[in-house]
């Protein structure tokens, strides 16, 4: 099946971006999953503005959801509109 990718840049104009402490994660859930368990976040990332590969094998609704961390320890998590994907056939 053809990959979703998807470009994630993180900013912050005070302290700046920890780059140490972000992640993502793509999933069927709508709902904000909340900055405290971080552990929740599977998919680490290694740049600021690093493109990464979304699991596309099965049809439905999904989200990512990715967590900012600024230098000050400040978390904000993000969470994109829908992305469809459709059953190949």
């Amino acid at each position: 099946s053809p990959n979703v990718a998807a470009t994630v840049t993180h900013s912050d104009a005070k302290s700046g971006v920890d780059i140490a402490k972000r992640g993502w994660v793509f999933n069927a859930n709508a709902s904000a999953m909340g900055t405290d368990d971080t552990g929740a976040y599977t998919g680490k990332f290694t740049t600021n503005g690093e493109t990464i590969t979304l699991d596309s094998s099965a049809a439905g609704t999904y989200y990512l959801h990715v967590l900012t961390t600024d230098v000050a320890g400040n978390k904000t998590e993000t969470v994109s509109e829908a992305i469809t994907i459709s059953a190949i056939t």
